[in-house]
């Protein structure tokens, strides 16, 4: 939904866009529907936010280079002897001002005169303001973080009211309905933890629980779809008993022979 709101084949020639900065580093294999190429799409997406983050702290640091001292009033020269909690607060108010300054996703920052008749701030304010909420959605997944999901939700649920996702906006007003209002606490509690699964046993690898259940799904398909002519009701519940053990050899498989370490989605 903000690949297709954000990138347009027509705006090659406007700096500071997305598809002009796609032509500017040569990223051919990056295509205007992002189905055709989702990796490809989404390592370039990451790769301009995380420019456009780091030219922001700068921006507020007062840095013309990575090599410059930052320079900010909070950042004193004995901060390194303060304790840890002192270091954390500084942080996050160095944190906030750049958030106040860059992106627009609180309800009561109104940033329409800053940026006033400059149209690439405010194209790169939106790409930041719906970026970094999609990626801390993402990382609440992640993180099997129900807390922080509902938390997004909120933000979401208007985001996708404004941009005509009618079942989105009402799947997420349902959800955030359930949790406030109509589950008890024992529901309630299910509702948080549920949405999440660890295939791997790993820290920060949770996926949701309805995109492991497409992997099952497909899964299913193809071992069905091998069948052939022998699909009968005693093939087809063997085929249901083994759905974990094969999700488990393909992905042990794909392990063993790509050999390679590649960037890993916010998708998986």
């Amino acid at each position: 939904m903000i690949w297709s709101w954000m990138y347009d084949t027509k705006s090659f020639m406007d700096k500071g866009t997305l598809c002009q900065l796609r032509n500017m580093i040569n990223r051919r294999n990056t295509s205007a529907i992002a189905a055709e190429d989702c990796n490809a799409c989404e390592e370039f997406f990451l790769s301009v936010v995380e420019s456009h983050i780091v030219t922001a702290v700068m921006t507020v640091l007062q840095m013309n280079s990575t090599d410059n001292i930052p320079v900010h009033p909070v950042l004193t020269k004995d901060l390194w002897a303060k304790p840890v909690e002192s270091r954390k607060q500084v942080i996050e108010e160095v944190t906030k001002q750049i958030y106040l300054c860059f992106v627009d996703i609180f309800a009561y920052c109104d940033q329409d005169d800053d940026v006033d008749g400059d149209d690439v701030k405010r194209y790169t304010m939106q790409i930041l303001s719906q970026v970094l909420l999609f990626m801390e959605f993402v990382d609440g997944i992640r993180e099997g973080d129900g807390e922080k999901i509902l938390c997004c939700l909120h933000y979401l649920m208007l985001v996708f009211k404004a941009r005509r996702r009618k079942n989105y906006s009402i799947e997420a007003l349902n959800l955030l309905a359930q949790y406030h209002f109509f589950l008890p606490q024992r529901q309630v509690n299910q509702l948080i933890w549920s949405r999440c699964v660890n295939i791997h046993g790993l820290p920060g690898r949770n996926i949701s629980s309805d995109l492991y259940l497409e992997h099952l799904n497909k899964i299913c398909k193809q071992a069905v779809s091998t069948l052939g002519a022998n699909k009968t009701k005693a093939a087809l519940q063997q085929v249901g008993q083994c759905i974990g053990v094969l999700h488990s050899l393909l992905s042990q498989y794909d392990t063993d022979k790509s050999g390679k370490h590649f960037r890993m989605s916010l998708f998986h």
